[in-house]
């Protein structure tokens, strides 16, 4: 146990606290270095986040399927989950991605706890590069804008803000998610119709949308608040670094695509290659840009297209007319 913990410590911590110490070295302020590494952890990030917010937009132009197979197996749970998951593996819609996201996270996150930990106990950080420290300690000053780094937002009468920044933060970003950002242009498949079904029941897709809404837009920003009026006013300069970073993302990613849908199309082809099968673009046939103008005049002129079976069969059966022509 004690070779996985040293292990674990030279590959992980050691790298990551070096990386504090670069960043204390320049602005000579422990809370800012967390926050320059919360910006280079969602820099090196970048490509998961684009990923997860492509596989988003997927799964709603996806959705009148995931309806069927849900109408379809509804007396069957345990079959519904099963083609459920085979069906979004099929499209390469990972839920993993998130978890990812959070557990690349976690050994930035402990290098912190573990120089917040030293600051509060004044005890040497050792295990510093050469080249960074020559003595091969680390120096951090402790402080975030003269507080102290290993404080709580429970020692100051206005610790509430912190923790409650977060929140804020938190809340807005779900509501631009769900309320406030116009959705990118993609093509509206037809709706499901479901057999024997009451027409004023609740749509399963529109009761999952509502659960997500809530959760993102009040009962997440409470927990932050909970967690970070516990946490160390260092650890809460990173949080709230984060929270920041990620709602600015999302503004930009949304504004982005509203104005290139037809990038996003392009995107969301390439990154599924059951779709790419289906349009004929593995065999060369057609490129994905023809693929996705094809979608988009499909929807413009008020042709519904499911998954684009239809449209994979049209230029074979005019091949099979040409032939019997020549004979």
């Amino acid at each position: 146990m004690s070779f996985l913990t040293d292990a674990y410590n030279e590959i992980v911590t050691r790298p990551v606290t070096n990386i504090i110490q670069i960043f204390e070295n320049i602005t000579h302020d422990t809370g800012l270095a967390f926050v320059l590494i919360s910006i280079l952890v969602n820099v090196i990030m970048w490509p998961i986040y684009k990923k997860m917010y492509i596989d988003g937009q997927k799964t709603r132009y996806l959705t009148p399927e995931l309806t069927r197979i849900q109408e379809k197996y509804k007396a069957k749970p345990q079959e519904m989950l099963k083609m459920r998951g085979e069906f979004l593996k099929k499209h390469n819609i990972q839920n993993g991605r998130s978890f990812l996201a959070m557990l690349l996270q976690i050994p930035f996150l402990l290098a912190i706890f573990h120089v917040v930990q030293l600051a509060s106990s004044r005890s040497e950080v050792t295990g510093i590069y050469p080249f960074i420290s020559a003595d091969g300690l680390g120096h951090f000053s402790g402080q975030f804008l003269g507080l102290n780094v290993a404080s709580r937002s429970t020692d100051y009468t206005w610790g509430f803000i912190l923790p409650l920044s977060v929140g804020i933060l938190s809340y807005l970003q779900g509501m631009y998610i769900y309320k406030w950002a116009k959705k990118p242009n993609l093509p509206e498949p037809e709706k499901v119709k479901k057999a024997n079904a009451d027409p004023n029941a609740p749509d399963f897709a529109d009761q999952l949308q509502k659960s997500m809404q809530v959760q993102m837009i009040y009962v997440i920003p409470f927990i932050y608040i909970f967690f970070n009026y516990s946490v160390t006013i260092g650890l809460n300069a990173y949080l709230i670094t984060g929270t920041l970073i990620g709602t600015l993302r999302q503004i930009y990613l949304n504004r982005h695509y509203v104005t290139h849908a037809h990038e996003l199309l392009k995107e969301i082809i390439q990154d599924d290659p059951y779709l790419k099968k289906q349009m004929r673009i593995l065999n060369g046939e057609k490129t994905i840009e023809v693929a996705a103008t094809e979608i988009e005049q499909a929807a413009k002129s008020g042709i519904v297209k499911k998954t684009t079976k239809s449209t994979a069969k049209k230029p074979l059966a005019k091949k099979k007319s040409t032939k019997k022509a020549k004979k």
